[in-house]
């Protein structure tokens, strides 16, 4: 169930049915497993048809002679526990719990690996969603070097090719001529001063087409090396909106003026009549 709190057998070799049964879950603290869990040490039992060691019951049934028990820890975390149990050797020479620890810390440290890729590849997904919904992308300038970086949805954005290496340069040509001036200024007083930059922006896209964007960035030093690391969202919409609301503005007014002119005529012919 989902509520159980201890160790789960997921590989067994040399191992019966009957025993991956009685070996198959084991809780924190009840058996030498789940010992060398709860205190993340390693435990060594030998001669075990003799000993008395807590937790050596299930062993001593299943015909265990030795057993060797070890953690897989990384960090301050337990990631499980790996045993080796002879049913015919009843002694572990020294080089054998070497060599039995070494692997046990190389399993451990492939397995820390695998679970931080994991990790970071959801991070990553949930983080290309949620650029995705928002149409937004990341971008990284190297202006000392030139070098420039982006996702692929900052590329569409930018109206930049994927298949090629692109510079700093490409980047600002993608800016439409009446903004360039305004971002190379931000971007030079962020340079200068550390201060993140944001600017709205219009890019010219294939085909003449115009969007508008914006853009923020942070300095990020490395050394002597500058970089700057941005984010950049399509703001057409909001723009468009914003213009027609501007537009709709000005016809009111226009209205409203000719309506007072109207009412202040028909005001000065009745005084006059």
């Amino acid at each position: 169930s989902s509520d159980f709190e201890g160790l789960e057998l997921v590989l067994a070799m040399g191992v019966g049915g009957e025993e991956r049964r009685l070996f198959g879950r084991m809780k924190f603290g009840a058996s030498l497993c789940g010992r060398v869990a709860q205190s993340r040490r390693r435990l060594i039992v030998e001669d075990l048809q003799r000993s008395l060691e807590p937790g050596s019951e299930a062993l001593r049934g299943a015909g265990g002679a030795s057993y060797a028990g070890f953690p897989l820890s990384a960090g301050s975390g337990l990631l499980g526990t790996v045993a080796f149990v002879s049913k015919r050797l009843t002694h572990f020479r020294d080089g054998e719990i070497r060599t039995i620890q070494s692997i046990c810390d190389q399993v451990a440290s492939t397995l820390e690996r695998n679970r931080l890729m994991r990790s970071l590849q959801e991070a990553k997904g949930r983080l290309t969603m949620a650029l995705d919904a928002g149409r937004a992308g990341i971008w990284e300038s190297k202006p000392a070097t030139g070098e420039f970086a982006a996702t692929d949805a900052a590329l569409k954005l930018f109206g930049l090719p994927r298949w090629r290496p692109l510079s700093h340069e490409d980047a600002m040509a993608a800016v439409h001529p009446d903004d360039r001036p305004v971002v190379q200024a931000a971007v030079a007083r962020t340079l200068e001063t550390g201060e993140p930059f944001s600017v709205d922006l219009r890019c010219i896209r294939p085909r003449d087409q115009v969007l508008w964007l914006h853009s923020q960035a942070e300095l990020k030093r490395d050394g002597d090396e500058k970089r700057l690391i941005g984010l950049v969202q399509d703001i057409t919409e909001r723009k468009e909106a914003e213009e027609r609301e501007r537009m709709l503005m000005q016809e009111v007014n226009h209205r409203a003026k000719n309506m007072l002119g109207l009412v202040q005529a028909i005001a000065r012919q009745t005084a006059a009549g």
